[in-house]
C-alpha cells in the first residue's frame, strides 16, 4: 500500500512538473532536444524557483495566463493544491539541497487543515503529494499524522455499495 501510495504520488508530482516545465517552453520542440536527466531536472530547478518567487506560500499555481504568462494560482482547499508542494519535495529528493526543504515545507504548512476535509476525493491529491512526499523524505511524525488523518477522511466516503469512495 505504501509503495502504491508513493508511486501515485509521484506520477501526479511529475505530472505537474510536467506541465510547468511545458508551460515555459516556447516552443515544445525546444524540449526534446533536451535528452539528459541532469539537463531536464536543472531546467526544472530553474522553473520551479523561479514559480516559487512569483507567487506565495498561500498560493498554489494552477496555469499561466495565456496574455500575460503570470501565474493563475488557487487555495489550499483547490484539488491542485498538493502539486507544487510535491514537485518541491520531489526536487529536494533529487538534489539534497535543504533549501527546496525549505520550500516544500513552507508550501505544505499551507495546506494543513485540509485534511480534515470530507467533501471530496481529490484530498489524495492534496495530501499525499505534499505531506506524503514531506514524509518519505523527512519521518516528520507531524506529516504522518496529518496524512493518517486524511486517509480517515477519505475513509468516510466509502460506499460499501460500490465498494469504493465516493
Amino acid at each position: 500500500m505504501q509503495t502504491t501510495v508513493h508511486y501515485q504520488s509521484l506520477l501526479a508530482s511529475f505530472f505537474v512538473l510536467s506541465c510547468l516545465l511545458l508551460a515555459a517552453v516556447p516552443d515544445a520542440a525546444d524540449a526534446k532536444k533536451t535528452s539528459k536527466p541532469n539537463d531536464i531536472m536543472g531546467f526544472a530547478q530553474t522553473q520551479l524557483a523561479q514559480t516559487a518567487s512569483e507567487i506565495n506560500t498561500d498560493e498554489y499555481p494552477y496555469h499561466t495566463d495565456r496574455d500575460t504568462g503570470e501565474w493563475i494560482t488557487r487555495s489550499s482547499s483547490a484539488w491542485i493544491s498538493g502539486f507544487f508542494p510535491g514537485s518541491l519535495w520531489q526536487m529536494y529528493e533529487w538534489t539534497d539541497d535543504s533549501a527546496w526543504r525549505d520550500l516544500a515545507a513552507a508550501w505544505t504548512a499551507g495546506i494543513e487543515g485540509q485534511e480534515y476535509r470530507t467533501d471530496t476525493h481529490d484530498l489524495g491529491f492534496m495530501i499525499f503529494n505534499s505531506f506524503g512526499n514531506g514524509y518519505l523524505l523527512t519521518e516528520d511524525p507531524t506529516y504522518k499524522a496529518i496524512v493518517l488523518t486524511a486517509a480517515d477522511s477519505l475513509a468516510t466516503r466509502y460506499s460499501p455499495i460500490v465498494g469504493a469512495i465516493k
